[in-house]
């Protein structure tokens, strides 16, 4: 008992250390922010089923935006897109790539890509098979997206052994061997480079007191950005050099 009360202590103390660290940085920094990029091409995972909630399946998105600077949203759309060609659901949709999640059971294939069209598919039917409850599923779920993307995005191998991106021999229970959907560092580079021949520009992601002293921060959205905006305003008009520029009503693209 005496052990439990220790190791819950140090959790809470951890916790906490976390959370104060969190909370300087937001105060040092203002938190991330993505800056806008009109006429960028961009990859979206296309959810169509409803057997998994959309939380469940939004990890890859913000994955892929800090790892591989990847320019992707997710968004929900009508199943009825699945029953015309890809390449014209894709063309309504607006997108460069695009990673459709379905639940079809007339398919048992779990992923299916199409690289000459820029498409690929996840199969949360055929990832169900087995039938390994919810949290296994929304787990291999987000792993076999992951694995699309990089298929389907030109980094379809790695150096590195045992990884998602690696051979399957087992069918959907080799997402199993692996405790998270993270991927290996070697696949990051490979998707910019293959997405940049497709117009798809990485992301510039920085802090928020950064993108002040560059001249394109969005309006604040909560009260250390405006800190740190009242603050760098100041300093520049006393000295301007590089002077912020917002618009009214500005919103911003990221966290």
């Amino acid at each position: 008992m005496k052990g439990y009360i220790i190791l819950t202590v140090s959790a809470a103390l951890l916790m906490h250390t976390a959370n104060a660290i969190d909370e300087d940085f937001m105060k040092e920094t203002g938190g991330f922010v993505i800056r806008d990029d009109p006429g960028n091409g961009f990859v979206l995972i296309a959810n169509t089923q409803t057997r998994l909630p959309e939380e469940k399946l939004l990890k890859p998105v913000s994955y892929m935006r800090f790892h591989a600077k990847m320019h992707i949203d997710f968004k929900t759309v009508d199943s009825a897109l699945l029953k015309i060609p890809f390449a014209q659901s894709m063309k309504s949709l607006g997108a460069t790539v695009v990673v459709f999640v379905k639940d079809s059971k007339d398919d048992h294939s779990s992923i299916i890509v199409s690289p000459d069209e820029r498409w690929a598919s996840v199969n949360v039917a055929a990832l169900n098979v087995d039938d390994p409850g919810d949290e296994v599923l929304a787990l291999r779920t987000r792993k076999a997206i992951n694995r699309a993307l990089c298929l389907v995005c030109g980094a379809g191998g790695s150096q590195y052994p045992n990884t998602l991106v690696g051979p399957f021999k087992n069918g959907v229970k080799d997402y199993d061997r692996f405790s998270n959907e993270g991927l290996p560092p070697d696949v990051f580079q490979r998707m910019q480079h293959y997405l940049k021949t497709l117009d798809v520009r990485p992301i510039v992601r920085t802090t928020y007191i950064n993108a002040c002293q560059q001249g394109w921060a969005h309006a604040p959205t909560n009260e250390y950005q405006r800190v740190i905006y009242e603050r760098i305003k100041a300093e520049q008009s006393e000295k301007p050099t590089n002077p912020i520029k917002i618009l009214p009503g500005q919103k911003p693209s990221g966290k």
